[in-house]
């Protein structure tokens, strides 16, 4: 999909623009390039549940099993905020999970590899980020840009090298948090080097991945008479 919007008005902007109490649920967009003023996201510009009265919430909004690829950013000379690459914002009680990005998403603040922000109890969870996040100003996660009011996020990973899984205000780069988005790396080895590996931490697109700090066992053959000196791990001896 193509959605591209250049003036402030053009805010909401994904393949459903502003949703309420909605239900979305294995959405596969391809190489999208979507464009915006604010709330930009490749399902959802702006997911909220319902509004609460007398200390009552009487329903939610779920986004899950979603996978997106492309690019997600701003619009040229515009600032724009809550860009993420499934949710852009998801707000009072907005549930995500499940959901899968490879997107490049980049904006001026409050940008998320998932959600760009999460706020009033709503949640992420069991999602990955494979692609590139960047922010001018701050508040860039890999996960999520910026985690609101009573918020939650469990069991999220991401393969960023550039920022950790949650931002931070004015920071052009995020932290991993626990139970939000520890670096999960892939581990493989050459022909004649046998690993043993413990269950996967996370399994996308047919390869597993696993935690930093996994231990590895390498069984592997010399030939005689040769000493073993060192190995490398990811062009590091």
């Amino acid at each position: 999909i193509t959605k591209k919007g250049n003036l402030d008005a053009d805010s909401n902007q994904g393949l459903f623009g502003k949703v309420l109490n909605a239900t979305i649920k294995d959405v596969n967009i391809i190489d999208c390039n979507i464009t915006g003023y604010q709330y930009i996201g490749g399902v959802v510009g702006y997911a909220e549940g319902d509004y609460w009265n007398n200390k009552t919430y009487y329903s939610s909004c779920n986004v899950s099993g979603c996978t997106v690829s492309g690019t997600i950013q701003n619009a040229e000379s515009i600032q724009s905020t809550s860009i993420g690459g499934i949710v852009g914002q998801s707000d009072n009680r907005s549930h995500i999970s499940n959901c899968v990005s490879h997107a490049t998403v980049s904006g001026y603040e409050y940008c998320g590899g998932i959600v760009g922000i999460q706020q009033s109890r709503s949640s992420i969870s069991n999602c990955f980020y494979t692609g590139v996040v960047t922010a001018t100003k701050g508040y860039v996660g890999a996960n999520v840009g910026y985690n609101g009011f009573e918020s939650s996020m469990s069991n999220n990973y991401h393969t960023s090298a550039s920022t950790g899984g949650v931002g931070e205000y004015n920071k052009t780069y995020g932290t991993d948090q626990e139970g939000a988005a520890e670096l999960a790396v892939q581990i493989t080895a050459d022909d004649d080097v046998t690993l043993t590996l413990p269950a996967a931490t996370y399994e996308c697109d047919k390869k597993n991945y696993y935690k930093n700090g996994t231990v590895v066992t390498l069984d592997y053959e010399t030939i005689e008479g040769v000493e073993f000196v060192q190995y490398t791990v990811n062009n590091t001896t």
